[in-house]
C-alpha cells in the first residue's frame, strides 16, 4: 500500500487542475505503477515469508509464496469491492438522472472502463503470484547456499547460542 500510495501522490501532484490532455495519460501511467507495486511488494513479501519459514525445501517455500499471494489477492478483492460498493448509489444516481442516448453512452463507457480496470487487475494477479513464489524460491535458495557453507565451518549450528565442539571419544 504503501507504494501504491507514493505512485498516487506523484501522478495527482503531476497533474493540473486545467490539464485535461494529461489526465488519460497520467491514468496510464497510475494503473502500470499500481501492477509494478504490487509484484515488487509480492516479490519482498515471498521473500520474507521464505527467510522466515526457516526450510530450504523448494516445494515449501514456493507454497508460503503462493499463501502470501492468496491473503493479498483476498484482501484486495475484499477492499476493491468494498470501495465500489460504496461508490455505486451516487453513480446509479447521477445517471439516474440522464435519458436515453446519454444513458446507454454511460453505460457503454463505464463498461469499457470496468473492462480494462479488470483486464489490469488480472495481469496484477498473474505477475503477482509469479513474483510471491519467485521471491519464496529466492529465500529458499539463499537459505540452502548459507546452511551449506556453514555446515562446512566446525562447532557451528543453527542453535541461537554457540556450542562448543564435543572432544573425541576415547
Amino acid at each position: 500500500m504503501l507504494l501504491q500510495l507514493f505512485g498516487s501522490g506523484v501522478a495527482l501532484k503531476m497533474l493540473d487542475t486545467y490539464d485535461y490532455d494529461r489526465v488519460h495519460a497520467i491514468g496510464i501511467g497510475s494503473s502500470a505503477w499500481s501492477v509494478i507495486a504490487l509484484v515488487v511488494s509480492l516479490f519482498l513479501g515471498g521473500l520474507l515469508a521464505g527467510k522466515i519459514d526457516g526450510h530450504h525445501e523448494k516445494r515449501v517455500a514456493g507454497l508460503h509464496g503462493l499463501l502470501v499471494w492468496a491473503v493479498t489477492a483476498i484482501v484486495g478483492v475484499v477492499s476493491v469491492t468494498s470501495s465500489i460498493s460504496m461508490m455505486a448509489p451516487s453513480f446509479l444516481s447521477r445517471d439516474l438522472a440522464v435519458h436515453g442516448e446519454e444513458v446507454r453512452a454511460h453505460v457503454m463507457d463505464a463498461a469499457n472502463t470496468t473492462g480494462c480496470a479488470m483486464l489490469v487487475a488480472s495481469l496484477a494477479l498473474v505477475l503477482g503470484v509469479v513474483a510471491a513464489v519467485t521471491g519464496a524460491l529466492a529465500a529458499a535458495h539463499t537459505a540452502r547456499k548459507s546452511h551449506r557453507r556453514h555446515d562446512t565451518m566446525p562447532g557451528f549450528t543453527t542453535a541461537p547460542y554457540p556450542i562448543p565442539p564435543t572432544p573425541p571419544a576415547e
